[in-house]
């Protein structure tokens, strides 16, 4: 009987337990509430400010108008010479890494690259009504000289690109180029001119210039994507046209020769015609051995010259332009109402925590 009495009595003190710990949480959020509407105003204004500032911010963002272009890459040959080795594995079920995609990423830092960048750099372009390196309508454009370069002592005050040999740049040129060059590929406190990527499903590869004007945007753009495209096939079968040369030059070899000996030959018979005899045919037989070998290797080289062409065609990539920017252009429009009421969510969060905290802290100190 006595250990019924105990167990009714523990679990009477448990349920009281539970319902006192219930109660002081209800009571703890309705004191809070309570400090919150006491100070309503301050939360109010923390509101107003911090969402001001988010209009403020978004108001004062610069100007910008985005030139994109998606583009594709018909590439065999499988990153050079491991093309035809990639497609031997394929037909025995080794397919490996894909090729394919590796070859994309292979585009996308040769895009961000200095030697892509700086060449397409000192392309000319007309930027209203003005035409100039790209380079020095950037330094204009984002006013370097009053803003970046404005306490630089080394001439950079007053600076603009004069020539495009950039074997021959001084340091000072060198300098203001790495800032360019910074400024389009982007750093960590600096957001990028040129964004680049590409959908892994498709293969399709996109690139944008996040430009302040619509003729600086596209000609960047257009720019980048020419040596891009023309620094990427030129590497890609560079050894392939070495050998296409060499073929080329052997043949062209062989055929002035054969032609040379075909003239020795019907010189020979106009001259000696009618008095040819054992002894002075000779000559000519010897002529006609060494037009016939010749003829043979000339056969050769031609068989080979074709295929080495055909090989240099079939491995050279082609880059295909799917959509290219069209003017006019519009700018970047950013949305004011979202400003505001990210902002003023921001401002009532951070108003309400800290009365809360300070709630806290005051109880606990007491």
């Amino acid at each position: 009987m006595s250990q019924v009495t105990s167990q009714e009595l523990g679990n009477s003190t448990t349920s009281t337990d539970n319902e006192i710990t219930l109660k002081d949480l209800i009571q703890r959020l309705f004191d809070f509430v309570k400090e919150i509407w006491k100070l309503k105003w301050w939360v109010l204004a923390a509101i107003i400010v911090v969402a001001s500032l988010s209009l403020v911010q978004t108001l004062l963002k610069p100007r910008v108008i985005p030139a994109a272009m998606t583009f594709m890459v018909n590439d065999e040959s499988g990153g050079g010479g491991a093309g035809g080795v990639a497609s031997l594995l394929g037909q025995f079920g080794f397919g490996g890494a894909n090729s394919g995609e590796f070859n994309l990423d292979k585009i996308l830092e040769l895009s961000r690259s200095m030697r892509i960048i700086n060449t397409a750099l000192f392309k000319k372009v007309t930027v209203r009504g003005k035409e100039d390196f790209i380079a020095n309508h950037i330094i204009i454009n984002y006013e370097y000289q009053t803003k970046n370069w404005k306490k630089d002592t080394t001439g950079l005050r007053d600076f603009l690109f004069k020539h495009d040999t950039l074997a021959n740049f001084s340091r000072l040129e060198n300098k203001a180029l790495k800032n360019i060059y910074d400024h389009v590929k982007g750093t960590k406190t600096m957001p990028a001119l040129l964004n680049m990527g590409y959908t892994e499903e498709t293969g399709i590869l996109n690139m944008t210039i996040m430009g302040n004007s619509e003729q600086l945007s596209i000609g960047l753009l257009n720019s980048i994507y020419k040596e891009l495209s023309e620094y990427y096939i030129s590497r890609t079968v560079e050894r392939q046209q070495r050998t296409f040369e060499v073929m080329k030059n052997k043949t062209d070899s062989l055929g002035t020769l054969l032609n040379r000996l075909d003239y020795e030959i019907a010189r020979f018979s106009d001259t000696n015609f009618g008095l040819l005899d054992q002894t002075s045919s000779t000559p000519r037989d010897r002529l006609l051995r060494e037009r016939g070998l010749i003829q043979y290797a000339y056969a050769e080289a031609v068989k080979n010259k074709e295929l080495s062409e055909f090989t240099l065609r079939n491995i050279t990539p082609v880059f295909q332009v799917i959509d290219a920017p069209m003017p006019p252009l519009g700018p970047i429009r950013y949305s004011k109402s979202k400003a505001l009421i990210l902002g003023g969510f921001l401002g009532g969060f951070l108003a309400v925590s800290f009365i809360i905290l300070r709630k806290i802290y005051r109880e606990a100190m007491q």
